[in-house]
């Protein structure tokens, strides 16, 4: 159904694509390649995160979403976002030179193409993988636990904290939706357990587990040296009155202090695209791409001038050291294969474009049978009618729960007319493995649409 037999190596532009239409594409592409798909917003990313996660166990989707706060902020990314971040670009600095990795879906958005972070090395270096029967010594992973910016508290409640009690160690590592606990006898590790922060009960065992960095920066004794540094070269003697140097200085986090990542890294900080492989990558941009970008570089420099002006400290932080401009994000497209996606189809035809032809299917504009006020009546004979036509029908609901429900609405009227159904899943409409035309189906997030004779 979904199979486009289409190769994709000399095309440029996708047209004519509906919203519903994009994870088809993303999915049928990431069979072969690595993908970077750049979303139009959170929500978006969320949908097909949520969409290929539950439909195409092969793919893995590495998300990796903006800050949830203005840029040059009084507030800190939401640690959740941060968490997500972090846990994503760790994985793509191993990953990085390993030209057989593929079915990788990388998605940001608008807001998260421009943003920056820590070196790829940064990732690497403060990284931790514990495997269970193995011998590591118990202080070196509690010091090492500390060095990437862990909280030693009594009780692990929340995300990169630790604690000891004897033998054991509860961590809630970074990038994890659980926390876990260690069992040692001496330094050989006896047990790895998943553990629920709030009973404080583990239960299913596990054999390793991945430790990430606490944040995309650490505040130790070199950072905090490097940031007095850069600080101090731009603002000069009135350091000395500035609360925000006071407390980098003395080793203390506040709310926002994420906008001054640049001046916490020795380095220059580095874009997405540096944790990319250039070989068997494909990069699609969404809908209306360039004027969505042209808009975020002047959201950017406008918050950049309007901080400044408020607090003199933020000059100390370059738009450029934190952001990349639109240039800048245009140029890193010249070296991978690039495809923009297009509301509307081309009517020139051009051998680097793919028209879709995908329409919005809105039932009001098709339902208009007066005879029967029930509209559940009305769209059943509309799929029955368009069926007998030669067309395809897919009928999703979100919930497994609700689909046996909803094939009894259509069952006898399916019946009356010898249509043949079946019940599939949404990955067997990538490889066209249908028995039927009319199917029944369960996925998160997906618009209705029309598309080369199928609703």
């Amino acid at each position: 159904m979904f199979d486009f037999k289409t190769e994709f190596k000399d095309i440029n532009s996708i047209n004519g694509i509906r919203d519903g239409l994009i994870p088809f594409v993303l999915a049928y592409l990431t069979k072969k390649n690595n993908v970077f798909y750049i979303a139009m917003n959170d929500l978006e990313l969320s949908q097909i995160n949520r969409f290929i996660s539950s439909n195409f166990k092969e793919i893995n989707v590495c998300p990796i979403p903006s800050w949830d706060c203005l840029p040059f902020d009084v507030s800190s990314p939401n640690y959740n976002i941060i968490s997500e971040r972090v846990k994503t670009f760790t994985d793509m600095s191993f990953k990085l030179n390993d030209e057989s990795n593929n079915n990788n879906l990388f998605l940001t958005t608008i807001n998260g193409v421009f943003l920056k972070t820590a070196s790829v090395d940064f990732y690497k270096q403060n990284f931790i993988n514990i495997k269970k029967e193995k011998e590591i010594s118990f202080n070196n992973i509690r010091d090492f636990l500390i060095k990437i910016g862990y909280s030693r508290v009594q009780t692990v409640r929340e995300l990169g904290e630790f604690s000891i009690r004897g033998s054991i160690l509860d961590v809630f590592p970074i990038g994890h939706e659980k926390a876990f606990r260690i069992d040692f006898l001496g330094d050989y590790i006896e047990f790895i357990k998943e553990m629920d922060p709030l009973t404080q009960r583990s239960n299913l065992s596990i054999t390793e587990i991945d430790i990430y960095p606490s944040n995309e920066y650490l505040l130790n004794e070199k950072s905090i040296e490097n940031f007095r540094s850069k600080f101090r070269s731009v603002i000069g003697s009135k350091s000395v009155d500035s609360d925000i140097y006071e407390k980098i200085t003395s080793g203390i986090k506040f709310n926002g202090i994420e906008h001054f990542l640049p001046l916490m890294h020795e380095n220059s900080l580095c874009s997405i695209f540096d944790f990319l492989n250039k070989k068997n990558l494909i990069i699609l941009l969404t809908k209306n791409f360039s004027n969505l970008i042209s808009k975020r570089e002047e959201e950017i420099f406008s918050f950049s001038e309007d901080r400044k002006f408020d607090n003199e400290d933020y000059s100390s932080i370059k738009v450029e050291d934190l952001y990349l401009t639109k240039s800048q994000i245009e140029d890193k497209f010249n070296y991978f294969k690039t495809i923009k996606f297009n509301e509307f189809d081309i009517l020139k035809k051009e051998q680097n474009n793919l028209n879709l032809n995908s329409k919005p299917l809105i039932m009001d504009n098709f339902v208009k049978n007066e005879e029967h006020k029930n509209k559940v009546q009305n769209i059943i004979e509309f799929c029955i009618n368009e069926n007998k036509k030669g067309k395809k029908v897919l009928i999703v609901t979100e919930e497994q729960s609700r689909l046996r429900n909803l094939i009894n609405f259509f069952e006898e009227s399916l019946v009356n007319n010898n249509i043949i159904f079946d019940t599939i899943e949404i990955q067997n409409l990538i490889v066209d493995k249908l028995k039927s035309n009319f199917n029944f189906t369960v996925s998160p997030y997906l618009e209705s649409f029309y598309f080369n004779d199928q609703y």
